[in-house]
């Protein structure tokens, strides 16, 4: 339900993530019919997957184009990659020592600031390509590093460890699989998307999951 509602809405991150989940969900169901899962049949549920994802996408539009040419599209000529191209040179360099003091290097330029880091090293260049003004980075990997400098990113980087280790640490394979293609889907859409109310949502939803998981295993053993 969540990447169908970043479908239509014409996110860009929803269609590397939607095909990891679709993916996902096929490995889950061979599993669960208790066929041999070979490299073969990876390979043909990832075909399968990629059917799946172009006739949903058939019929989408983004601004009066269809998906399937905005996705082949999405190049460094593509005016939408552009400016996030330049909105991502703005926000490195908003933490250079020519925009900022070694405060905000370490510790940001404060939550919800992000503003002024991309005014205080505004690139004139990006009016070419969207002249409104950025309020995130749209990639929350840079939106940590600008908001709440290396030691927030440190902890935001240290958190996504503790996760992997552990989805690792889960012993049944049947659920460490979803868990660990939604985890794969989560780190994609990160490079494309920013702390939306729905995307928190949806991570603290897997990762209440995910200890959930771990303490019945633990009860069980």
């Amino acid at each position: 339900f969540y990447q169908s509602t970043l479908a239509f809405a014409g996110v860009i991150q929803s269609f590397p993530s939607l095909l990891a989940v679709v993916f996902s969900l096929l490995v889950v169901y061979l599993w669960h019919i208790k066929k041999k899962i070979t490299s073969q049949t990876i390979g043909i549920a990832t075909i399968l997957a990629l059917l799946l994802l172009f006739v949903c996408t058939l019929n989408f539009s983004i601004d009066g184009t269809d998906a399937i040419s905005r996705l082949i599209s999405i190049t460094k000529n593509y005016s939408s990659v552009e400016s996030r191209l330049i909105n991502f040179e703005i926000s490195l360099s908003s933490m250079s020592s020519l925009h900022s003091s070694i405060k905000s290097f370490l510790f940001g330029w404060g939550w919800n600031n992000y503003y002024l880091a991309w005014d205080a090293s505004y690139l004139p260049s990006i009016n070419k390509f969207d002249p409104a003004p950025f309020d995130k980075s749209h990639n929350t990997y840079i939106d940590a590093v600008v908001m709440i400098g290396l030691f927030g990113f440190l902890a935001f980087i240290n958190y996504l460890y503790f996760i992997f280790i552990e989805i690792k640490n889960i012993k049944h394979r049947k659920i460490k699989i979803p868990f660990v293609f939604l985890f794969i889907a989560v780190l994609v859409q990160y490079l494309f998307t920013f702390d939306s109310l729905i995307d928190v949502m949806m991570f603290n939803i897997f990762a209440s999951f995910l200890i959930f998981t771990e303490i019945q295993e633990r009860l069980t053993c």
